[in-house]
């Protein structure tokens, strides 16, 4: 492995990281990012693709095809949900007047500092 394949390494990792964020309601213009990088996939070839769930353990399908799956008559359901739990905790913020060369930033890419600024666990 070369420094370059590791950094490339290290931003699909990134990337992936924050495409597993978990978006708020209020937040729902950030879903433009994996819908970018959605249609990229799919403009590549690709029929559909499989992400983490956010909210609890398994992983989540989206296909591409409109007409790849067909309904089982009498095996659909609908489904309540009685209970959801997120466990929060504090976080560090910035001041305000924060001093900002005691900051490291990448120059090369501002993409990538983003990435790892929102990737990162307290």
């Amino acid at each position: 492995m070369s420094d370059d394949r590791l950094e490339d390494f290290r931003r699909i990792l990134s990337i992936s990281t924050v495409l597993n964020l978990p978006i708020q309601p209020e937040q729902r213009f950030l879903y433009l990012v994996t819908q970018l990088f959605s249609d990229g996939i799919r403009h590549a070839g690709f029929d559909g693709v499989s992400f983490r769930s956010s909210l609890g353990p398994g992983v989540n399908p989206a296909c591409f095809i409109i007409d790849a799956f067909r309904q089982v008559p009498e095996n659909e359901s609908v489904m309540e949900v009685r209970s959801l739990h997120y466990d929060l905790s504090p976080r560090g913020a910035l001041a305000q007047d924060y001093d900002r060369a005691k900051y490291e930033r990448d120059e090369d890419s501002p993409l990538a500092t983003l990435f790892d600024g929102l990737s990162r666990k307290a």
